[in-house]
């Protein structure tokens, strides 16, 4: 049994092994010049980003780069176009090519395009160089160089390589002024999901509410697990009642592929439990050919693993071309932006449709929040739709299946101890009342009472 499972763990290794696909990279090196045709001196940085994501960075290395420390960019695409920029200046762009060594000189060119990444909006940047001071943490608009050491927080607000320097005297007073606002601390966030549909090349803007509900003032941190697409100011206070609107600014890029994008925000504050609120995207084509709705049909949204559900997808077509034939795309994903089904379909629209399709879900997926999404393809050309729905699985059941032999142990094992301590418990009983003694053979004998005895 023991080399069947050994067998089985080594199938699915080599098949795994086989079927992976390795990382593509393209390799850059050459020289650093000037706007004259010399070679730039100075330490600046060299940097490449794809559809606006950083994806490389590197210094100039005496007038070269790419040399003794390899400038190389990773997990791209074959057609993908890598933007090179030296000092943060737009030098040269370079359609990528997997496990392809170029050579490419690149000219520091001051009058040429800028690129400064500011994600939080707050006047210093990831980039340094001619973009300026480098701000350790872009997703606090509260942290950056300079900025006033809060010794509410567990980061280095000022960048310096220090956290809460200075607070030790600070906190006694920090600490009651805490208590004498009420003590309790407690916010509410609303909504805690957004979904939006933004085009190619468009910004939108969304926004949430967070209302101190506590009995404290507090210092409110906010930040994402991902800043693409997405600015949303930075940190801030919030006295007792008061309620803050945060804007969030969604700026899509042009050449962004069309699909549901997931972005989590989260906001802390010393005291009381961090919330979330997130965003669903739905990047479409800036030029959209079809219209779409769709709606999962259940009361309360609430479906169970394996269950069969039913959606109801309205089609309508904004321009009428010859070709009837569309391509539909149908997904869900879970919070954390992993499909958990997939479909496609092909159809025959000629004006408009409205149709309620089944689907299945899997019957191993996690109690949670999911999203369904529908994207329709004509001629190159993205809209879609999506919902929200819940997926509450019979935790007990799911447990007693999971653990049914490790209960089952447990209850032979609590069995098999209540039978052993009866069992000592009796027997201790019976040791008792046999050893117990008699009053006969409690008299007390003394040396006086022996010697009374003797002839």
């Amino acid at each position: 049994m023991r080399n069947k499972f050994i067998l089985i763990i080594f199938g699915i290794f080599l098949i795994s092994f086989c079927f992976a696909q390795p990382p593509t990279f393209h390799q850059f090196y050459g020289d650093v010049l000037n706007e004259d045709g010399f070679n730039v001196e100075t330490d600046i940085s060299i940097s490449a980003y794809i559809s606006g994501n950083l994806v490389q960075m590197n210094n100039n290395e005496n007038g070269v780069y790419g040399y003794d420390d390899l400038f190389i960019v990773e997990n791209a695409d074959d057609g993908d176009i890598v933007n090179l920029y030296v000092d943060n200046y737009f030098s040269v762009g370079y359609v990528f090519s997997n496990e392809e060594i170029t050579r490419l000189d690149l000219v520091l060119n001051t009058s040429a395009t800028k690129y400064c990444i500011d994600a939080d909006a707050d006047g210093y940047n990831i980039t340094g160089g001619s973009c300026g001071a480098v701000d350790c943490d872009d997703a606090r608009a509260g942290v950056h160089p300079g900025a006033t050491e809060n010794c509410d927080t567990a980061y280095d607000d000022n960048c310096d390589g220090s956290i809460n320097e200075g607070c030790e005297s600070s906190s006694t007073s920090s600490t009651s002024s805490t208590s004498s606002g009420g003590g309790t601390r407690s916010f509410e966030v609303i909504p805690v999901q957004i979904s939006t549909v933004v085009k190619q090349g468009e910004t939108k803007d969304v926004q949430f509410t967070v209302k101190n509900t506590g009995e404290a003032n507090l210092s409110m941190n906010i930040s994402s697990n991902l800043n693409d697409m997405i600015l949303y100011g930075g940190d801030f206070n919030l006295g007792v009642d008061e309620t803050k609107t945060v804007i969030v600014k969604i700026s899509v890029p042009e050449g962004k592929n069309p699909d549901l994008y997931l972005r989590h925000i989260t906001l802390s504050t010393v005291g009381a439990p961090d919330q979330e609120v997130v965003l669903s995207i739905e990047v479409i084509s800036n030029k959209s050919l079809f219209d779409i709705s769709v709606r999962v049909i259940d009361d309360d949204l609430y479906l169970l693993p394996g269950q069969e559900f039913d959606v109801e997808i309205a089609l309508t077509r904004i321009v009428i071309t010859q070709d009837n034939n569309i391509v539909l795309h149908y997904v869900i994903k879970d919070g954390e932006e992993n499909i958990v089904f997939s479909q496609d379909e092909t159809r025959t629209v000629e004006t408009e449709n409205t149709f309620v399709k089944t689907f299945t879900l899997p019957a191993e997926v996690e109690s949670g929040d999911y999203i369904f999404y529908v994207q329709v393809d004509y001629q190159d050309n993205i809209a879609s739709a999506s919902q929200w729905f819940k997926i509450e699985s019979d935790d007990l059941m799911v447990f007693l299946k999971k653990n049914f032999i490790i209960i089952v142990i447990a209850f032979v094992s609590i069995v098999a101890i209540v039978v052993i301590g009866i069992v000592i418990i009796n027997r201790r009983k019976f040791v008792v009342e046999v050893h117990t003694p008699t009053q006969a053979q409690n008299t007390s004998f003394s040396p006086s009472s022996l010697g009374s005895s003797q002839p």
